[in-house]
């Protein structure tokens, strides 16, 4: 047996096993020479030490790879941390999975909204704007061996939640009146200052909801705004909870044979980048049950 480095970690080596015959120096006959023959050959195939150098003319090679680590499979699917379309794709996946489940690590207590002192020694559930944080590690890897991805070539990246109250001052328009969730998260372009982000997820509701009934349950049930959100960072549209009129109820007949809204039903719209608009759910006034629901991931109920 033969081994010869190649340069690049591998290793190969030549193996001539000895005919049974000039081992033990005679044949059996028959059936018992062919077992006896194997069972000898596995033996001394064993014994055969890799740090041998005993020149061979046999062709059999055998590759083996010395590497300090089991290396992962071809059917492993690797994204490298600077791929910006990847990482980016994957922290909307990570954060709308949490959204999903209401489990955002760093939500204020009161989300939707958020507790402030009241400087008497007590905390209130305050309407105020505020923003948070939440970091995400991005990892490298996909595939069959997640505990390894763990440790290799991973990424932190946050995204930014932020509340705008009613009466925000930078606000004018349509927006204004309106209680805005958004996330924001970084746009993974080398050439921009990390805290450079992009508004990937909006969702409003109307000042008219926040008063009627359905909005204590947004104020009281932190997965209404939380799916609401969700959705919006999954499918890449603007969300608006607001109040069936008479007024929107025409302009939703038109669209949607499916408008079966009254007044003062509370009904979910969608709007892309383009500003087409979509019936997303109507909830009755009175129990809040659907009435209609092309999404009833959204719902709460």
């Amino acid at each position: 047996m033969s081994y010869k480095d190649d340069g690049h970690g591998l290793r190969e080596a030549s193996v001539c096993p000895l005919p049974p015959s000039s081992v033990l120096g005679f044949a059996l006959p028959g059936a018992i020479s062919l077992s006896f023959s194997l069972f000898l050959l596995s033996i001394y195939s064993s014994s055969l030490s890799i740090n041998s150098r005993q020149p061979s003319p046999c062709s059999l090679t055998i590759l083996a790879s010395i590497t300090p680590r089991l290396a992962y499979t071809t059917e492993n699917t690797y994204c490298h941390p600077s791929d910006p379309k990847d990482n980016f794709i994957r922290m909307k996946a990570i954060l709308k999975a949490q959204l999903v489940q209401g489990q955002v690590p760093n939500m204020p207590a009161g989300f939707p909204l958020h507790y402030t002192a009241d400087g008497h020694g007590s905390f209130v559930l305050s309407e105020g704007s505020y923003e948070f944080k939440q970091s995400l590690c991005l990892s490298s890897a996909y595939g069959s061996y997640p505990a390894e991805s763990d440790y290799r070539d991973s990424v932190t990246q946050s995204a930014l939640i932020s509340f705008s109250d009613p009466y925000a001052s930078h606000r004018s328009g349509r927006d204004r009146g309106k209680y805005t969730w958004r996330i924001s998260l970084p746009t993974f372009e080398s050439n921009n200052h990390p805290d450079v982000r992009v508004v990937s997820a909006e969702v409003q509701v109307d000042m008219a909801v926040m008063r009627s009934a359905y909005g204590d349950r947004i104020r009281y049930d932190p997965r209404i705004i939380s799916k609401a959100l969700a959705t919006s960072l999954e499918y890449g549209v603007k969300l608006n909870i607001a109040l069936a009129d008479y007024s929107s109820i025409g302009v939703l007949a038109n669209q949607s044979k499916n408008c079966i809204a009254a007044p003062g039903d509370v009904i979910y719209l969608s709007s892309d980048s383009n500003g087409q608009q979509q019936l997303l759910n109507i909830l009755d006034r009175a129990g809040f049950y659907a009435k209609f629901t092309a999404s009833p991931k959204l719902l709460v109920l």
